[in-house]
């Protein structure tokens, strides 16, 4: 007769050996599995990026037509249009911002990497100053695309014109930008506080 401690034991090993026989299953997909995943994930990526520069084309668009005309009636039809009339300047800069971050990023790290080479990791302590450094930057980074897709639907600029009309507006008005920008994540930041808060009360009592 099996102890209650052997019985035990064997349902552990049961589920054990049941729960490694699914893992295995799942390891054994076609060959063709993987590459198609990718792919899939590549086109869905694309989709995305495709439609939300048609969106904040049309977005920019009913701005401007609301603001010189509040009675003026904003139809989704006319919205998309307008956006995708502009889909690949957006599109493409979209991509064109992206490189250059990435880039800039790059240059950023290895230039941490080297000097928390050459001194002996005391170097990384500047990451913490460095992180600081980053949240204006990265509002300014955020009013630049702003800024840049505003320039392509209202003053019909290139990818490449609208990255150099960006730059200007920001270095013009770097000041008034963090500010403003502050403020909207304060906003966003107490508004989001007040919607969580009810929930992680009630959580607990479930």
């Amino acid at each position: 007769m099996a102890t209650p401690s052997t019985a035990a034991e064997d349902q552990i090993t049961q589920q054990m050996t049941a729960f490694l026989d699914k893992l295995q299953s799942l390891a054994n997909v076609p060959d063709w599995f993987p590459a198609a995943f990718i792919i899939f994930g590549l086109l869905i990526s694309i989709l995305f990026l495709f439609l939300a520069a048609i969106g904040r084309g049309g977005l920019i668009h009913g701005t401007i037509l609301a603001d010189g005309n509040p009675e003026a009636e904003l139809k989704l039809g006319q919205l998309w249009d307008e956006g995708a009339a502009q889909l690949w300047n957006l599109v493409l800069f979209s991509l064109l911002v992206g490189i250059i971050l990435f880039i800039a990023a790059l240059a950023v790290f290895l230039v941490i990497l080297l000097f928390t080479a050459v001194t002996f990791g005391i170097g990384a302590l500047c990451l913490i100053p460095l992180s600081l450094v980053l949240i204006p930057v990265s509002l300014l980074v955020s009013a630049g695309i702003e800024l840049g897709s505003v320039a392509i639907v209202v003053e019909k600029c290139g990818p490449m014109q609208a990255v150099s009309r960006a730059w200007g507006l920001v270095k013009a008005n770097k000041g008034p930008i963090i500010l403003y920008s502050l403020v909207i994540w304060l906003i966003t930041f107490v508004i989001s506080l007040i919607l969580i808060i009810p929930v992680v009360l009630i959580t607990p009592a479930y």
